[in-house]
């Protein structure tokens, strides 16, 4: 799994340092522990999560205009993650 940095997400608020903005971090994984974990992780740190088990079930929860962040595991079966950055760049 790749991690990239999230600080986007964040907006400087003057009393607490960075806060989550309103925005959906979509989690595609086929483990339904990683997703829960994800899900868990995601929203204990103040982000509203949507996890999906599989790229075509985001692809078709008509959610992907939501997703601001995107979490993909690289190894799944179906779509494989370069399939699915090419389906979702052409959403």
């Amino acid at each position: 799994m790749r991690v990239y940095n999230l600080n986007s997400l964040y907006t400087p608020d003057s009393r607490e340092g960075l806060v989550p903005t309103n925005s959906t971090v979509s989690v595609v994984d086929d483990d339904t522990s990683m997703r829960q974990a994800l899900r868990g992780l995601l929203k204990s740190a103040g982000f509203h999560a949507e996890v999906f088990a599989s790229a075509e079930e985001l692809l078709n929860s008509g959610r992907l205009s939501e997703t601001a962040c995107l979490v993909l595991d690289v190894r799944m079966p179906g779509i494989t993650s370069c399939r699915s950055r090419s389906a979702i760049r052409r959403c």
